[in-house]
């Protein structure tokens, strides 16, 4: 059996193919999720569009970069993940109440999470094909 082609995470297709699906995944969550804010909050639709280009369209290209030079995207991913966990905790800080920060701090790891992660599956996989 040719184990070059395996899909599981332990091969290098595997983790290449999971680190592209979950950055796409959230570049595409959050071009919707500005998408939809805009349209509910009735602004303008240069409004919309701006609450769907930033920060949508920026990981959109993160994800694209990291597609094509998978050691670059990766650190771009890794940089916009920890990024985002500071801007987010410092956004958070004093402003949610002990009771509230379970959802705070989930909403953190969902927001965070997905870029630290795949960016860390390119940056393997990128020292796996050197090799």
């Amino acid at each position: 059996m040719n184990d070059s082609i395996g899909v599981g995470l332990h091969s290098g297709g595997g983790k290449i193919f999971f680190a592209r699906a979950l950055s796409l995944a959230w570049a595409l969550w959050w071009m919707f999720f500005g998408l939809a804010s805009g349209i509910f909050e009735e602004i303008s639709l240069r409004g919309v569009l701006m609450h769907t280009a930033v920060p949508g369209l920026i990981f959109l290209v993160s994800t694209l970069i990291a597609w094509l030079r998978e050691r670059i995207g990766g650190i771009v991913l890794l940089c916009e993940g920890l990024t985002v966990m500071i801007v987010y905790s410092i956004i958070i800080y004093n402003r949610v109440p002990y009771s509230k920060m379970p959802i705070a701090l989930l909403t953190l790891a969902l927001l965070a999470l997905p870029p630290l992660i795949a960016g860390y599956l390119f940056l393997i996989d990128s020292r796996i094909t050197k090799k």
